[in-house]
């Protein structure tokens, strides 16, 4: 979506450079005390992969700003050099400022990328202490030789680098290297730390003719990746509810009834529920229904009480310098289901 011309001249981040950054940050932390090399980020970016003019406009200007990111740390990757890639990331040589700030993009492609402890952490939606507590090492540290918390670990890195697409359960035990029987304990311990949601998901076997062609796996992601959930659905507003009040109004003495009895029986009385309540209520006001009334009430009947009251032709409006003897609802909706 990005023009050579545009990575070339942009100065100040706009909210797509942001999130490109941020981005290509979030993805060298979810790959934790490995990291990434360099040219193993271009691909897992929007836009940044690719021969064109384009692409590597787009990697020189992300490229910029992560040899920068203080949260981030540039080795050598031993994997380059004939060694292993996940050693290479414990013990390569970190290069300095100096050394990053004449290297192009193309130059760097090798180098390994690594995110500090604290960002790991922040990548997985777990504090350093959490972390210990249920994996049993921080971010950095060496493994602990025990089967339980390997397998535990194995997990977490597998799925924190699956990203927002997740891991299946089907497809773990290929990723992790171990066999399923091992895989339900370190899982329901990772779900229950709030670390990873499970989801159901179905998937088409590879095989159809013994088992049936589709069958149902749970997906497994990063809780802190999930979607934001949607917006509760709003309370019931529909001629349901105002028929409801209305039975209650009507089988009330005098038509009268609190208002804060009425919010709490239909649900209605919290902060996030008011509009509902404000649209049912002008609703029937302006149906003309109902009216608004001030009552005296209380142990004293001196206290201002807020109502509202039915509109027939036996119900006169109480004024707050009239006292009306307003039962609980309870008894009123009693009296509604009789």
């Amino acid at each position: 979506a990005f023009g050579a011309g545009r990575w070339a001249r942009l100065g100040a981040m706009d909210d797509d450079a942001y999130q490109l950054i941020e981005q290509a940050f979030e993805t060298i932390a979810l790959h934790g005390r490995e990291g990434l090399r360099l040219a193993q980020v271009w691909p897992l970016l929007p836009g940044t992969a690719g021969a064109g003019a384009a692409a590597a406009s787009a990697r020189a200007f992300v490229w910029r700003q992560l040899r920068s990111h203080p949260e981030l740390r540039f080795v050598e990757d031993a994997a380059a050099q004939g060694g292993d890639g996940a050693a290479g990331a414990a013990g390569g040589r970190t290069l300095s400022a100096s050394e990053l700030a004449p290297l192009e993009h193309g130059a760097a492609a090798a180098l390994r990328a690594l995110a500090t402890e604290r960002s790991q952490c922040w990548a997985i939606g777990a504090d350093a202490e959490m972390l210990f507590e249920l994996v049993g090492v921080g971010p950095g540290e060496p493994a602990v030789p025990t089967n339980a918390n390997r397998r535990i670990q194995s997990l977490l890195r597998t799925v924190a680098k699956a990203g927002g697409a997740g891991v299946t359960q089907s497809d773990m035990p290929k990723a992790v290297g171990f066999a399923p029987n091992y895989l339900h304990y370190p899982l329901k311990l990772l779900e229950a730390g709030g670390l990873i949601t499970g989801t159901p998901v179905l998937f088409e076997r590879a095989d159809p003719s013994k088992f049936g062609g589709t069958t149902v796996t749970t997906n497994y992601r990063l809780t802190r990746l999930l979607p934001p959930p949607p917006p509760p659905a709003p309370p019931d507003v529909s001629p349901t509810l105002a028929s409801s009040l209305m039975a209650l109004l009507h089988a009330a003495p005098q038509g009268v009834v609190r208002i804060s009895e009425l919010q709490a029986h239909f649900g209605l009385r919290a902060r996030s529920q008011r509009n509902a309540w404000g649209r049912v209520r002008d609703h029937l006001l302006r149906q003309k229904l109902v009216r608004a009334v001030d009552i005296l009430g209380g142990k004293k009947g001196t206290a201002r009480v807020n109502c509202l009251q039915a509109v027939r032709p036996d119900t006169e409006r109480g004024d707050v310098g009239q006292r009306i003897d307003v039962p609980p609802i309870e008894q009123v909706a009693a009296a509604v289901a009789r």
